[in-house]
């Protein structure tokens, strides 16, 4: 069977080649009437025509891909779902999310970028001013999901809120926090502290002991140690793999929880239901914080995304109480 062409297209939508490719390719500065672009469109999806990917990127100057960027560091289950649930939400407006791992080896990504000309670099942790630079300079759109001044950003705040709002409303008063030794972290720990800190402060409590557990390590008891000799009887984890090894410590240093240090996690992850005491945790709901975070970059590119209106960052966020508070 002869593959559909824009000829053909054309001539069933009774229009011209061009007015094809300024439908299909939208390039910047050409307006075609609505009535016509519909017409062009169904002629499309009645003949099955599927666009010649390259010609369409060179013709528009650009494609229909946003690149998510992951950094160098082990994936929570926060991460893949919200991923997922990116990919749907972004394939509405018509756009393809493509992963890219900045991992030791991998293509610098500015030469991917010139090669895919993607409409936006979604990145997962804090770009440098560099890459925003670079990108800007290309003509590409970027986003930082936690970035400190972004939407998104607001959700370190409001975890640490909730996780020092139930600690004082078990009767804790001096609170620690308990942060991940694993390197590429830093930045988005630092803000989960400054919400769990701002929280303290606001109550009038004193700034929490930050002590550093190693996910990996056999023996967590001096970390715990740290934060009983801080006078610490609860502590808030940068998430849920954190606390695991927080309430690992515990037992292992022969002590109590939630009776001696009381442990409340971030992300809900399946080991949380099951551990010795099950931990509670404030839930980041990956389906929310995707439409949070699409939202944020479709309003970069231009779009209008009647759909999700006006998108909550609280209803992206719910605590959950278990055993270990």
């Amino acid at each position: 069977m002869a593959r559909v062409t824009s000829t053909d297209v054309a001539r069933r939508a009774g229009v011209s080649r061009t007015t094809v490719s300024f439908v299909l390719n939208e390039p910047e500065g050409h307006r075609i009437p609505e009535m016509t672009r519909q017409r062009v469109l169904q002629a499309a999806a009645d003949l099955g025509y599927r666009p010649n990917l390259a010609a369409q990127t060179l013709a528009a100057g650009r494609s229909g891909f946003v690149m998510l960027v992951i950094a160098d560091v082990r994936l929570g289950e926060l991460t893949i779902a919200m991923s997922s649930f990116l990919t749907s939400e972004l394939a509405r407006h018509g756009l393809t999310l493509v992963v890219h791992f900045d991992a030791p080896g991998s293509r610098p990504l500015l030469d991917v970028v010139a090669d895919l000309r993607p409409r936006a670099v979604i990145s997962m942790f804090e770009p440098t001013i560099e890459l925003v630079t670079d990108l800007k300079d290309v003509g590409v759109t970027s986003y930082s999901v936690f970035s400190r001044t972004g939407t998104l950003g607001a959700l370190h705040l409001l975890t640490g809120e909730m996780q020092v709002a139930h600690l004082v409303s078990q009767g804790h008063k001096v609170i620690g926090f308990a942060e991940p030794a694993e390197p590429g972290y830093e930045g988005l720990s630092s803000q989960r502290f400054l919400g769990v800190a701002d929280a303290c402060a606001r109550r009038g409590l004193p700034k929490p002991c930050a002590v550093r557990f190693d996910i990996q390590a056999t023996v967590a008891s001096e970390g715990v140690q740290q934060l009983m000799d801080a006078g610490a009887t609860a502590v808030c984890a940068y998430n849920d793999d954190v606390a695991l090894v927080v309430l690992a410590g515990i037992r292992g240093a022969g002590l109590e929880c939630p009776a001696d240090l009381a442990v409340i996690g971030v992300d809900n992850i399946v080991a949380g239901y099951s551990s010795e005491p099950s931990l509670s945790t404030v839930e980041l709901r990956p389906e929310e914080v995707a439409r949070l975070e699409v939202a944020a970059v479709l309003e970069r590119l231009g779009f209008v995304d009647d759909e999700n209106g006006e998108a909550e960052v609280a209803a992206a966020l719910g605590l959950i109480v278990r055993a270990s508070t």
